[in-house]
């Protein structure tokens, strides 16, 4: 009785740690578009945005992430195959961080609890194996004072997500590219957005850096823009940028070579936006 028992064990952990990557494809040259519907007071508002795998990244903790384009913005994610999670790269009070955003672990015929890292989100996971199909889906239902529910579909990934607060807003999937298999609206469609909606300084990469780091930002409107970096003391010590640029996505580089080690700050400032980082140049 016992030795089955222990095969019984076995087997039920086998399964939770059966991969689930086939639910979140990001090969290099993947691509989802969406079509979000906003709900507020009067008639919906639609746009389109896409999200697209453009390469990988280790970063400075060592872990190789995929590096996505989605809204006009980078960020840093991977799957986790021994845990299921979907994992967010962030850097913040000096170290780097792993963020599980989602989790796609599921017992057949059960509900699984789960507690995401990013924003403590509370989820409940379910499966549902689609008749007659080798396909099937997962689907997240997160409650609380934010609602949140998303849909992944095998061999594709994300379907369909829907926030709820005070108001609701969802996002469907109208087109991918999968391993260089297409469906759907990949272009065409006229307000699909990979151009910048906004301001947005990003956190530089890599961080810690010696003697050369990159920082990408981006800018709403045609401004004159400077990027200037302080020491520790709140001293400036040089301006990286200081010139006219177009709307859109930027980079530039800093070289620390002439610099101690220690923590700086790098700041942008427009016509009508400013943000300040803090950045490590540790030699």
């Amino acid at each position: 009785m016992k030795a089955i028992s222990l095969i019984i064990l076995f087997i039920s952990s086998s399964i939770i740690a059966q991969s689930r990557a086939e639910y979140y494809p990001l090969q290099i040259g993947n691509k989802w578009v969406y079509k979000t519907t906003y709900y507020d007071v009067g008639p919906p508002s639609i746009s389109y945005y896409s999200k697209e795998v453009i390469g990988d990244t280790t970063m400075d903790n060592g872990i190789k992430y995929s590096v996505i384009l989605e809204n006009g913005y980078k960020h840093y994610e991977r799957f986790d195959t021994l845990t299921n999670e979907i994992i967010y790269y962030s850097y913040s009070d000096n170290r780097s961080n792993d963020i599980p955003r989602y989790s796609l672990n599921y017992i057949k015929d059960s509900t699984v609890n789960w507690n995401s890292s990013f924003g403590g989100m509370k989820f409940q996971i379910t499966f549902y194996q689609i008749p007659s199909s080798d396909t099937s889906t997962i689907n997240l239902i997160g409650d609380g004072l934010v609602s949140v529910y998303v849909s992944f579909k095998k061999y594709i990934g994300i379907v369909y997500q829907s926030f709820s607060e005070i108001s609701l807003s969802s996002n469907n999937l109208i087109g991918y590219r999968i391993n260089g298999k297409e469906w759907g609206h990949l272009t065409g469609v006229s307000n699909i957005k990979n151009i910048v909606p906004d301001y947005k300084l990003e956190q530089n990469y890599p961080n810690p850096f010696n003697p050369t780091t990159t920082i990408e930002f981006a800018i709403a409107k045609s401004s004159r823009v400077k990027l200037n970096v302080y020491n520790s003391l709140g001293q400036l010590i040089t301006t990286i940028l200081d010139k006219q640029l177009l709307p859109g996505q930027h980079k530039a580089v800093f070289d620390g070579s002439n610099y101690t080690s220690g923590v700086y700050f790098y700041q942008l400032i427009t016509d009508n936006y400013k943000s300040t980082k803090k950045f490590i140049l540790l030699k």
